[in-house]
């Protein structure tokens, strides 16, 4: 029986590789991708010179709550089960962007985007076998700061400061969801790619376009940057709320605070469900 993986954000990056790595008769691979074209052709591509690969293609745009909906219900009606879901998708935007929801574009994707996909799949995610849940995060998250002002997802600032702060607010979920579906049986994890050489360094201001060529010249390769969450796939941990690099060593986060993720996941699911979702 093939194990079934959702991989979100799949057409470059940590996604590809991953999706290249898994393509074999061990796993059914379901694709949540915004860009519909180019994902049939990579598929294309790779089913062609490996007739064993099995590989579902979805629409899914994180930085609308109506796409994460119709994603979430294509998936409950064709299939039974999810045995892990990977959720890569992220991005860095260094100019001033707002998804449809009107959120700060990293913020609500990185974050807001993937934990309401997270929500929405839960059941079908507990219904797997050896079910896991696979954030890729980043150890920006150890820089990221949350204030819990009044329009906190709004208001933030792009660049860096958005995307630690993402990546923080998806680190703080991850332990925090880990705890309070432990009899779930589901493991939550986060994962440290490491600094690759993917297209987040591909930026539209002066500076992310001067830096960005010089930056990727240090970077881990490809293949280097998807051990991590190949090695999560393969080898399940023993125990949930875990966040580990390259082949499973785990990273200290000193700044988890039960308090701080209670009021984050409190904050979120007020704003998802000003949207009419209800967990």
């Amino acid at each position: 029986m093939r194990t079934k993986i959702i991989i979100t954000g799949a057409t470059s990056g940590i996604g590809l590789g991953t999706l290249k790595a898994l393509a074999n008769a061990q796993y059914e691979i379901i694709l949540g991708c915004r860009n519909l074209q180019k994902t049939e052709t990579i598929v294309q591509e790779i089913t062609a010179s490996n007739k064993q690969a099995l590989i579902h293609i979805y629409h899914l745009d994180l930085a609308s709550f109506e796409s994460i909906r119709r994603f979430s219900d294509s998936i409950h009606r064709d299939f039974d089960s999810i045995d892990i879901l990977f959720n890569n998708a992220g991005l860095f935007s260094d100019t001033k962007k707002e998804t449809k929801q009107g959120f700060e574009m990293t913020v609500g994707v990185n974050y807001i985007g993937t934990y309401l996909l997270t929500m929405l799949l839960r059941d079908l995610v507990q219904k797997g076998i050896n079910p896991q849940v696979i954030n890729v995060c980043s150890r920006a998250a150890l820089f990221g700061h949350i204030s819990f002002k009044n329009g906190e997802f709004i208001k933030r600032k792009h660049g860096f400061l958005a995307y630690s702060a993402s990546k923080y607010m998806q680190l703080l979920s991850t332990i925090y969801l880990a705890k309070r579906y432990d009899d779930m049986g589901i493991v939550f994890s986060a994962i440290h790619p490491g600094d690759v050489a993917t297209n987040i360094w591909n930026g539209e201001s002066f500076i992310m376009r001067t830096i960005g060529p010089l930056m990727q010249k240090n970077l881990l390769t490809l293949d280097e940057g998807i051990i991590a969450g190949i090695h999560l796939i393969e080898n399940r941990p023993d125990v949930s709320g875990g966040f580990y690099q390259m082949h499973g060593e785990e990273i200290e986060f000193k700044k988890y605070d039960t308090n701080k993720a209670e009021v984050l996941i409190k904050k979120t699911n007020e704003v998802i469900q000003e949207h009419g979702f209800e967990f």
